[in-house]
């Protein structure tokens, strides 16, 4: 029962003491249902100290005056406190305290707090196991509660040591199976200012952050899982797959939880390691001698900072990354150009073989890359990659490889170097929630390698408009047309910059389409052989024997063929031809073109005809790509083809067709 109300108010009780003093103390505390492990903490070499203490009931009439230190070592079952971490003082602090409201002022100094030690009651949250982490502030604190909460103000250095982080297996009641994650020598942060206020974001300003002799371990697991997946995840949860429901995206507009400002960002002697245990053989790679530095940045602003970064990859190759970043805007900002220079492709062997379907035996990468995104999201990047004496292994039977022929794609790509450069364009929405750079880099590249295979020549004109799979000739002739020589000309340029390819060549012809150009141009071919013949016995000089026929020379072999006909029989001339040039032919003589076309319809034309056309053809590229200075052990006669598809009516000319391959 509720008691009844004093008629009357005792008075307070009222408490002085001047000085209150304990040494060598020794605090122990143990929770055994902490979680997983139990924690255990141990002060040591306490010493605690109040004076001026005046209290009236539970009021100070005057603050007080504190002191306290010890050392605090700390661990599990697998990690106990030893005698060089209790050597260390770990806690010294000093200052005036108020009891109602409560409020606290002081200097504190922490050097080397263990807290690992504490890590069962947070470390399942996490998802991560922290083996080792050490605190370190000093600086002045000040405590107050208000009306509307607490407030808090810490100004002063901090520093956190000898980390080592790592990843859990997150099966529900299987045994935990840890890969490092990250661990680092010391993380300064100088001049640092935290706010914290009732209804605001907390306020963390540091003058300069400097992280030195870090590592990270990257890994892609058996299954395929990517370490950083865990991180965040219970250790009852089931492991996320690529079948399960993403969780819903965090809003940017939401914002990052604390008002950060970084004045600078300097970091030394990094390392980053990355292993692909899904890949077999397995892959690993990694960055050293990181070293770079990063300006200031807000999370409340877009204004970007200046970014230095430099080291080396696989040890040999060098990176450099420079630009401007804040990693804290929403969407991400972000200016910046990286380039990677001599990269060995040798490693990449499981990728190739399991992909491309070959191994790699030697070759170097090199990559030139900018990327910049805009304020709304818009992602524009340009990729230069250059991969010079890439040399494919044997063949690797893979059901993941690609159907394309690899090694025509790469002979394509190469020049007469051995030097692969491509310049690959990309674009997007980061805020897309499909998207994904490394996928479209993908993509871009199998669109260069799809066309280059499907369509070489027009790969070798550079993408344009022209035809450089076929070489034209005139009509019934093994002569090439203009455009065939031109076609000639650049084929043979592109070969000589790619050496790694060869040529095929089949000469085409079509009985029903050239036999009407094929025995003009044969009457042809013997009326200059005729009148060489004549000119020699007349004793031209050598250079007029190819001079081309006269008018009157060529009336008068025309005639004297006919004439040498069993039956001579004028076909009639064609509607349109021209009068005779001759001024002395009578109106009842045949006209030159009623001559040549009763020759030519006497003419007998065989079925192999066009075969040894096709195959005159054939040649005359050849001689032609010889003529360019190409390597004959590069150029291979196909069998003649003769006839045309129904599907080639409307397009088919007299050509020679080449197909390209690789060595």
């Amino acid at each position: 029962a509720a008691r009844a109300p004093a008629t009357t108010m005792a008075p307070p009780w009222q408490t002085t003491l001047k000085d209150l003093q304990l040494q060598n103390g020794h605090l122990q505390w143990n929770d055994a249902q902490a979680g997983s492990r139990p924690v255990r903490l141990d002060i040591t070499q306490l010493a605690a100290g109040l004076q001026n203490v005046q209290l009236r009931g539970a009021r100070t009439l005057a603050p007080l005056h504190w002191q306290l230190s010890g050392n605090v070592a700390g661990g599990t079952p697998r990690s106990l406190p030893t005698k060089a971490a209790a050597a260390t003082r770990t806690l010294d602090g000093r200052g005036d305290l108020a009891l109602q409201p409560l409020q606290m002022r002081g200097a504190l100094r922490i050097d080397g707090f263990p807290v690992h030690a504490l890590e069962p009651y947070f470390g399942d949250a996490l998802g991560l196991d922290l083996r080792s982490a050490r605190l370190g502030y000093q600086g002045d604190l000040a405590l107050q509660d208000t009306p509307a909460g607490w407030t808090a103000a810490l100004h002063g250095d901090g520093r956190v040591g000898d980390l080592q982080l790592y990843t859990r297996q997150r099966v529900a009641g299987a045994a935990a199976d840890a890969d490092e994650l990250l661990r680092w020598k010391t993380l300064t942060l100088q001049g640092m200012d935290i706010a914290i206020k009732p209804s605001q974001q907390p306020r963390v300003l540091v003058r300069e952050l400097a992280l030195d002799n870090f590592y990270s371990k990257l890994v892609i697991t058996e299954d395929g899982r990517f370490n950083l997946q865990d991180v965040g995840a219970s250790r009852g949860a089931a492991p996320a797959t690529a079948a399960s429901s993403p969780a819903p995206a965090t809003s940017p507009s939401a914002g990052p939880p604390v008002d950060l400002t970084i004045s600078a960002t300097r970091i030394s002697r990094g390392t980053v390691d990355f292993t692909d245990r899904f890949i077999q053989p397995n892959y690993s790679a990694d960055l050293s001698e990181l070293q770079g530095t990063l300006g200031a940045f807000h999370t409340g602003s877009r204004d970007m900072a200046t970014l230095a970064l430099r080291g080396k990859v696989q040890r040999t190759g060098s990176l450099d990354i420079s630009g401007q970043l804040n990693p804290t805007a929403q969407p991400l900002a972000l200016d910046l150009r990286a380039r990677a220079t001599d990269l060995e492709l040798t490693p990449l062997s499981p990728y190739a073989g399991k992909y491309a379907g070959y191994g790699i035996e030697r070759g170097k990468l090199s990559m030139d890359v900018a990327y910049r995104i805009a304020p709304d999201g818009t992602l524009d990047a340009k990729n230069q990659i250059v991969i010079n004496q890439l040399t494919f292994g044997d063949r690797v039977e893979s059901p993941s490889a690609t159907q394309l022929p690899v090694l025509l794609a790469v002979a394509l790509l190469k020049d007469r170097n051995g030097v692969i450069d491509l310049n690959i364009p990309i674009s997007g929405s980061i805020n897309d929630p499909q998207f994904s750079v490394f996928g479209l880099v993908v993509k871009v590249i199998g669109n260069v390698l799809t066309k280059a295979v499907t369509a070489p020549f027009s790969f070798l004109s550079g993408g344009g408009s022209d035809d450089l799979s076929a070489v034209t000739f005139e009509p019934g002739t093994a002569t090439l047309t203009a455009e065939g020589r031109s076609t000639a000309d650049k084929v043979a340029q592109a070969l000589a910059d790619r050496p790694a390819l060869t040529l095929t060549l089949h000469g085409l012809a079509d009985g029903p389409t050239e036999q009407e150009a094929y025995r003009a141009a044969a009457l042809e071919k013997r009326l200059l052989a005729m009148a060489q013949r004549e000119r020699t016995e007349a004793g031209a000089a050598p250079e007029a024997l190819d001079t081309p026929l006269s008018a009157e020379e060529r009336t008068r072999l025309l005639t004297t063929l006919v004439r040498q006909l069993p039956r001579p029989r004028l076909a009639p001339a064609k509607a349109g031809a021209s009068a005779p040039a001759a001024t002395s032919r009578t109106s009842a003589e045949p006209t030159d073109a009623e001559l040549a076309a009763t020759l030519a319809a006497a003419m007998p034309v065989s079925a192999d005809v066009w075969r040894e056309l096709a195959a005159q053809r054939g040649e005359a590229v050849r001689d032609a790509l010889l003529a360019r200075q190409l390597s004959n052990e590069r150029i291979f006669l196909g069998a003649p083809k003769v006839g045309r598809s129904e599907g080639d009516a409307a397009t088919w000319k007299p050509s020679a067709a080449m197909t390209l391959s690789a060595r």
